[in-house]
């Protein structure tokens, strides 16, 4: 009698599994069980509190086919590390390629999004195989979710715009000319309305300038510290949509390096701060800091709130009238040459 193998795909081996653990909640009081082993067990680990489990969103099937199924990733402590390293190793080590979604930090943990049931299978699998400082493996955490805010269309302009311009009418100071979006995320309309604005999601960022440039157009100050932003990408149309811009607050943010400040180089801003991010900590001697700073923003008069003195310009007029040379110095010239 004749043997025939069969070799399972990728989505066989381990489909099957991932959508029994859909249906399986975590009881912390009940009997550990031994995940069974395979391509998407966890050889023989026990169930733990820091284990992922998946919760359906249907009693009865999983999402059809034609359903588009969003899963949210998170990876804890994943803000310690550079975001292109990290994105980089999860690609390598992931056995089907994917496309982040709204990349993000969030109360220490990096999160992003993924549509694909595939993907968020083989994303589970890759955690606990990266190793980050010290040896430490990274935890790779899916869940299911709604479909986040950036992929629904026009939500910034459609849904939350009338509520973010009340808020920041609210928070703008008309006599000074400063608006203070400190903490945004946390302010109390947003969130009882059920909105988590994060600013370091550029769409959300370019939906907030938009309405700031109609509500406030000559605005002088503005406060964005304490909102996680790890880039500013979504500060581009800074530099000529708000030309009176004169002072800027960065600070207790994520910004990585001192090059992301290329991207607003050309504000006239004459006071800036961003003391509380990494880019602080690159640094050595704070002189460097200083100049790597102003050669940036050459008018800054006001640096982390330390005054810092003008620059100084030398100019040296070079119309000097040298002496006409002699015919014994002529003939000293061409015997040294020799």
């Amino acid at each position: 009698m004749e043997k025939h193998t069969f070799v399972q795909s990728y989505e066989e081996q381990c489909l099957p599994k991932f959508c029994s653990r859909l249906h399986r909640r975590y009881s912390p009081y009940g009997q550990h069980r031994k995940l069974p082993e395979g391509p998407c067990g966890s050889h023989g680990h026990q169930t733990s509190l820091n284990d992922v489990y998946f919760l359906s969103r249907s009693e009865n099937k999983m999402h059809s086919t034609n359903e588009k199924s969003w899963y949210k990733v998170m990876i804890p402590y994943g803000d310690r590390y550079n975001i292109s390293w990290l994105l980089n190793s999860i690609k390598k080590q992931c056995a089907v390629s994917f496309s982040e979604v709204q990349f993000q930090h969030c109360h220490g943990k990096a999160i992003f999004y993924v549509e694909s049931e595939m993907v968020a299978v083989a994303l589970e699998n890759v955690s606990r195989k990266i190793e980050g400082e010290n040896g430490h493996k990274i935890v790779i955490n899916v869940l299911p979710c709604n479909p986040p805010l950036y992929a629904m269309k026009n939500f910034c302009c459609k849904d939350i715009s009338p509520l973010l311009r009340v808020c920041i009418e609210k928070r703008y100071n008309k006599k000074y000319q400063s608006l203070n979006l400190s903490c945004i995320r946390a302010d109390g309309e947003l969130t009882s309305s059920g909105v988590s604005l994060h600013l370091n999601i550029v769409e959300y960022m370019e939906c907030v300038l938009k309405i700031i440039e109609k509500s406030c157009p000559e605005i002088m100050s503005l406060d964005l510290s304490r909102n996680n932003l790890n880039s500013l990408s979504g500060l581009s149309t800074l530099v000529y949509t708000f030309p009176t811009l004169k002072k800027l607050n960065l600070s207790e943010n994520k910004i990585p390096c001192i090059e992301e400040l290329n991207i607003i180089k050309g504000l006239k801003i004459t006071e800036l701060f961003l003391a509380g991010n990494p880019l602080c900590d690159s640094f050595e001697n704070p002189s460097f800091y200083l100049s790597a700073v102003r050669q940036r923003f050459p008018e800054l008069r006001m640096v982390d709130g330390i005054e810092i003195p003008p620059l100084v310009v030398v100019t040296i007029e070079m119309n000097i009238a040298l002496p006409p040379l002699k015919v014994t110095q002529l003939l000293v010239i061409v015997n040294n040459s020799y």
